[in-house]
């Protein structure tokens, strides 16, 4: 449970901890570096941690928390880093924060405020200096969106999935369509799939094709396939909207929730290239320098339709296209 604290009691903590919690966050800058409901919290369960932003006017009071906490046996502190948004933007903007832009690095992130990322390091400069034993995390904002939405995405994404979409190993969900296929090739498809039609979906009103990634090898090489990536997020499940966007998930009797997909990016494969591409980096799952070589070995049969690139070329080339997939299929940079 993460609170303020502001209404703690000891009968409620104890009502808490019979419920079956075995943790207790509190946010102690909202409540002006005040340990009192920590204290409290402290009598009742082992498990009392901190979690606050690291808000760059408090930096002497975040270090002088530091030695409370360790004299006090807090079991860790995460301070994660200040991020402007509708909620807070007039407050921020009162306080004339400068900002840095890391939009290129962190999707939508560019109002990260400067300040935090400083603050924080001092005070884990501190902690190491004085060899205080609270554990200490500092919560970036690349680490959260990077990492974390990994785990909650790898946790949600098989709640909202379809049968004929598939994840991937960051927990982004993939879709493959196919906009108004000639309808030979669509009919020939039909024919020799229908023994997996698990794996796809054909829209008859919007003439769309959905395609499992197990069948990428039978799309045609001169259409254009869309290939989109989702994040999956929970919502409360009222059912007395009707509003059948997402899958219900039933948490008892009374309760549900609604996992419910949101669409990220859409990369389009434009040429016959590009498809091989994607099938040898993320399908068949090949490093780059893997790729680079497979290309090289059939290039005779015009793989690529480029007998005579060099071997640096083509590795840019192909580098290039694996990095347009960063934090779709993977996260970070792959060591070739």
């Amino acid at each position: 449970m993460y609170t303020n604290g502001d209404l703690i009691t000891k009968q409620k903590l104890i009502k808490l901890k019979k419920a079956g919690l075995d943790e207790i966050r509190f946010n102690l800058s909202a409540r002006g570096y005040d340990f009192r409901p920590i204290l409290l919290a402290k009598q009742i369960f082992k498990n009392v941690t901190v979690e606050t932003p690291a808000v760059p006017e408090e930096k002497s009071k975040i270090i002088a928390a530091l030695n409370t906490m360790n004299k006090i046996k807090v079991s860790y502190l995460n301070l994660h880093e200040l991020t402007r948004n509708e909620n807070n933007n007039k407050a921020f903007n009162a306080r004339r924060y400068t900002y840095k832009d890391l939009s290129s690095l962190v999707r939508y992130h560019r109002d990260i405020v400067l300040g935090s990322e400083t603050t924080a390091l001092t005070a884990l400069k501190y902690s190491c200096d004085k060899k205080i034993t609270v554990n200490f995390n500092y919560c970036s904002n690349i680490y959260k969106q990077r990492f974390q939405t990994r785990g909650k995405n790898t946790k949600l994404a098989p709640f909202a999935k379809e049968p004929y979409e598939s994840i991937t190993p960051i927990g982004s969900i993939r879709q493959i369509s196919l906009k108004s296929p000639p309808l030979k090739w669509m009919n020939d498809f039909i024919k020799n799939n229908h023994k997996t039609k698990q794996y796809w979906q054909w829209s008859k009103t919007s003439k769309v094709l959905y395609i499992h990634s197990r069948l990428f090898n039978a799309l045609p090489n001169n259409q254009k396939v869309y290939i989109c990536y989702f994040d999956t997020i929970l919502e409360n499940w009222d059912s007395k909207k009707n509003d059948t966007e997402g899958k219900k998930v039933s948490i008892n009797n009374t309760f549900g929730v609604r996992a419910k997909k949101i669409k990220r990016r859409e990369i389009i494969m434009r040429n016959i290239n590009m498809l091989r591409l994607f099938n040898l980096l993320f399908i068949k799952k090949l490093s780059v320098s893997e790729t680079v070589k497979k290309i090289l070995t059939k290039n005779k049969q015009g793989f690529l339709a480029k007998p005579t690139i060099s071997y640096i070329s083509l590795l840019k080339e192909v580098n290039n296209f694996y990095q347009a997939f960063e934090n779709s299929e993977f996260i970070g940079t792959e060591l070739l």
